[in-house]
């Protein structure tokens, strides 16, 4: 399996943790996705592999990136990635990262996704 099939195995965990206003770990979607795929994702692995598609997708079609539910069970909010996908600067401070995070989470929140991944993920 590949990236494709991951992130469409994420999707589903993404939503359901989007409209029940919380958050998920990096680890805690590699091992949905490993469940699923039968894959060996690692919390490390997770983003570039689960994720990468999913961001992409939503930026592409203007809607909140939903992968700002995902975040590193360390330090609480998204990797380096998110933010420079996202047009934020990844070298902020944290106290600035998590506030510009949680203005994209909440809009994440509020945003009806489809439970279905799309067919062009």
């Amino acid at each position: 399996m590949g990236a494709q099939e991951y992130n469409r195995a994420a999707w589903p965990l993404l939503v359901r943790t989007a409209r029940a206003g919380k958050t998920v770990t990096y680890q805690d979607v590699a091992n949905a996705v490993n469940r699923v795929c039968h894959s060996r994702l690692t919390p490390y692995t997770t983003g570039p592999h689960a994720l990468d598609r999913i961001e992409r997708w939503c930026l592409l079609h203007g809607i909140p990136d939903l992968t700002a539910v995902v975040v590193s069970q360390e330090f609480g909010i998204p990797g380096h990635d998110f933010f420079q996908q996202n047009g934020l600067d990844p070298e902020a401070s944290q106290g600035k990262q998590h506030y510009q995070w949680s203005l994209i989470r909440n809009l994440v929140w509020e945003h009806a996704y489809d439970d279905e991944p799309p067919s062009d993920l």
